[in-house]
């Protein structure tokens, strides 16, 4: 027996050993192989299950948070940080310290900036009791990103300067976070040439010390900064230069700033179109990130809640069935003791070993379920969120493409815009263009669908007019609309199938010298009024702008412009939007308000400014559509000449 028990201290001893060793190599691999790193500390996990070291336990759990964070599975982290504190609390050790750094950098990432620091200075405290010098100044790091998160600028640089008076002391990858920080600092105050000093510095150190996450972040950095900078050129080598490695070393995360900053310089730049791809990549990425395709509720998020409500009652049921087991296994071990009570002492510890073993292991079911049921419910806010950024995000880029106001005030007398998307972004738009001389261009357009899909197609389609009337300087309606239609056409073309998707437009061409108005529209008519007069109409030619069997071209007509006459350009929406009450079955809804209606809506005001007609549109829409939804974008523009 003795025998047995100075065996088991021993392999106690290898075990623990074991353990630590497997978390050793983990973060020595903690920057450059995130996944290695993880599946090391799984295994020290596996190994800990029936250790009594309290230390060790929390060590290992530290670990698993710190990787967890890595990863922004937040929930997962404050798990395991949870249980670390709870080991070793008050213990002034090495792994409460460490607990502690982790649990501020969680606590930052939720905004608690004054909380975070509050752990962050604890863990402070307990490295300056132990004299331990090279812990002190790794966590002060962490405490500049607490205070560059609540913006004390101040704070930010007395960490860097208490760091500097130790830099004898710190070893090559707290140098580069020292630099990294440093740079990063003077790129906040806007000191754009000392913020590329120390960022160009800090990424020789990734390149020595094969950092490559770190290397892929500080290009980044480099990048930003250079476009603060106004060198463009620079800020897009840099940027790319970070996306090429996040793609080889799949560092989803650093891709997607990179991305994120990418998209900032493109639109500085105006290079839209470009935008407009490298922001369907940022949606892509997004999706990746956060599993958007097992939540699946673009098209019908309701449903997938439902189902998700349903899948949490039956983890709820199922976590149920499992305690039961636990409780009647606990009970069950009972009588086991009870039954083999005179048995030997060898025998009873063999019975005890593995009943707490299947407890454990149905203990980890049940907390298993409830991990799923919590994961779940965060993967869906997350994509939540997700959504709500990205059309955010395609708004503010549409409206960059929408001509100023001011632009319309400086060419007409007066002027309206009425601009009602359905969703937050349009397939309608209004353009406007005043490159030649005492001569203005402008339309108003509805492309294929709306929302998301609308909204890119607007984009070809706005491409398709700068470039006729830019790049091929073509003055004439019917040749402008011809021209749109050519490059429409080729830029929706594929090899393996059709694409549909076009604009119906109603194209205005006002030559301030002569008064002379020539217009041309696709689908879409003119409408115009002389001072004080009723509504008069041009037809337009009954074709689309995209792929057709057999193409017409586009009719240009012309008229003499009295002072005073209105042009009124306008897409379907408003038309055909469902409301009022059928005066012969009394139902709601269920008539559209035609084209009918809105002429004599607009003759009534035409001794009214054009200013004021927004809001009698607006109130007379509301009205008439009541508790209904709008069904398509609306766009109507009128200016006085």
């Amino acid at each position: 027996m003795l025998l047995l028990i100075i065996l088991g201290f021993s392999a106690h001893a290898q075990h623990e050993a074991k353990v630590r060793d497997f978390i050793r190599s983990s973060n020595e691999l903690f920057l450059s192989n995130p996944d290695s790193c993880y599946a090391l500390r799984l295994r020290a996990a596996e190994l800990i299950e029936d250790s009594d070291s309290t230390q060790l336990k929390a060590y290992v759990h530290i670990s698993l948070a710190a990787y967890y964070l890595q990863q922004a599975d937040l929930e997962s982290a404050a798990k395991h940080l949870d249980i670390s504190i709870g080991l070793v609390k008050d213990s002034k050790s090495d792994e409460e310290a460490w607990a502690y750094k982790i649990k501020a950098n969680l606590i930052r990432r939720l905004g608690e900036y004054n909380e975070a620091l509050a752990y962050q200075n604890r863990a402070l405290d307990i490295y300056l009791e132990r004299k331990d010098t090279l812990a002190y100044l790794n966590t002060l790091i962490n405490s500049y990103l607490h205070y560059k998160s609540a913006g004390d600028t101040i704070g930010c640089l007395q960490v860097l300067e208490t760091i500097e008076n130790h830099r004898d002391k710190i070893d090559p990858h707290l140098k580069y976070f020292y630099l990294q920080n440093k740079g990063d600092y003077f790129r906040m105050i806007g000191d754009y040439i000392k913020a590329e000093e120390y960022l160009l510095q800090a990424h020789g150190i990734t390149e020595q010390e094969d950092m490559i996450d770190s290397r892929a972040t500080v290009l980044m950095m480099l990048g930003e900064n250079s476009m603060l900078m106004g060198a463009h050129e620079d800020a897009e080598k840099y940027l790319m230069e970070s996306i090429r490695l996040s793609e080889i070393h799949h560092l989803n995360h650093e891709k997607l700033e990179s991305i994120q900053v990418l998209l900032k310089l493109l639109v500085q730049q105006k290079r839209m179109d470009e935008a407009y791809e490298w922001q369907s990549k940022m949606y892509s990425l997004k999706n990746e990130i956060y599993e958007l395709e097992k939540v699946n509720f673009i098209h019908g998020l309701e449903k997938k809640l439902e189902i998700s409500n349903y899948q949490k009652e039956l983890n709820k049921k199922d976590a149920e069935i499992k305690q039961k087991e636990l409780a009647e296994a606990k009970q069950n071990h009972r009588y086991t003791l009870a039954l083999i009570a005179l048995v030997v002492a060898i025998v009873i510890g063999i019975t005890v070993t593995f009943g707490l073993i299947r407890m454990r292991k149905l203990k980890k079911v049940i907390e298993k379920q409830h991990a799923i049921v919590a994961e779940k419910n965060l993967q869906i806010q997350e994509a939540l969120d997700d959504i709500n950024d990205s059309l955010n995000y395609s708004q503010r880029l549409q409206h960059s493409l929408l001509p100023k106001e001011d632009s319309f005030k400086h060419s007409f007398k007066d002027y309206f815009i009425y601009y009602r998307p359905k969703q937050q972004v349009s397939g309608d738009f209004y353009w406007l263009d005043t490159s030649n001389e005492n001569v203005t261009v402008f339309a108003v357009a509805d492309c294929t669908g709306h929302g998301v899909p609308g909204a890119m197609v607007s984009v070809v389609c706005t491409n398709a007019l700068n470039r006729a009337v830019r790049e091929f300087k073509l003055i004439h309606p019917g040749e402008i609309l011809d021209k749109a239609r050519e490059i429409v056409v080729k830029t929706f073309e594929t090899k393996n199938e059709y694409v549909m998707d076009g604009m119906d437009i109603s194209l205005c061409v006002v030559n301030h010298s002569t008064r002379e108005l020539m217009w041309a529209g696709a689908n879409n008519a003119l409408w115009y009024a002389e001072k004080g007069g009723e509504i008069e109409y041009i037809r337009p030619t009954k074709q689309a702008i995209g792929l057709a069997r057999a193409y017409e071209a586009f009719t240009t007509h012309t008229m003499q412009l009295e002072a005073g006459t209105r042009l009124y350009l306008f897409t379907d929406g408003y038309a055909d939007q469902f409301g009022g009450e059928d005066s012969t079955t009394g139902k709601k809804g269920g008539k559209k308000f035609k084209s009918s209606s809105l002429k004599k809506l607009l003759n009534s005001l035409n001794k009214e400014p054009l200013g004021a007609y927004p809001a009698v549109l607006q109130s007379t829409l509301e009205k008439w559509m009541g508790d209904l939804e709008q069904i398509d974008d609306i766009c109507i523009v009128g200016v006085e000449v």
